[in-house]
């Protein structure tokens, strides 16, 4: 069985995108933790590695660097040379500080609904 994340690319696109759906509630779990811990916002300014935003965000550098993978398979965050991730261009939309940011309602879904 494929796991999250994982690249969907050699099975049948409906086989793909049933998968992808029944991962929805987790996909929906990881942009919530991302919005309400502020990741986005961490990253904004460079390549930080899941240590050392493990220690600013006060969570398990272990735990939080699953979590950035997971964003980086979602394309929200992207992991270069040495353990460092960045934002991408989809990954600035969490930000708060964004014209046009996706944080509140992110924290609305995770939250609410």
């Amino acid at each position: 069985m494929t796991e999250p994340g994982s690249s969907h690319a050699s099975m049948p696109e409906p086989q793909a995108a049933l998968l992808q759906a029944a991962y929805g509630a987790q996909t929906t779990q990881m942009l919530y933790v991302a919005a309400k811990l502020g990741i986005a916002d961490q990253l904004r300014h460079g390549h930080h590695t899941a240590a050392e935003l493990a220690r600013t965000l006060g969570v398990n550098d272990s735990a939080l660097q699953r979590m950035l993978r997971g964003l980086v398979s979602l394309g929200v965050c992207a992991e270069i040379a040495d353990d460092r991730f960045s934002l991408t261009s989809m990954g600035d939309y969490l930000r708060s500080d964004h014209p046009d940011s996706l944080q509140p309602r992110l924290l609305l879904n995770g939250e609410v609904h």
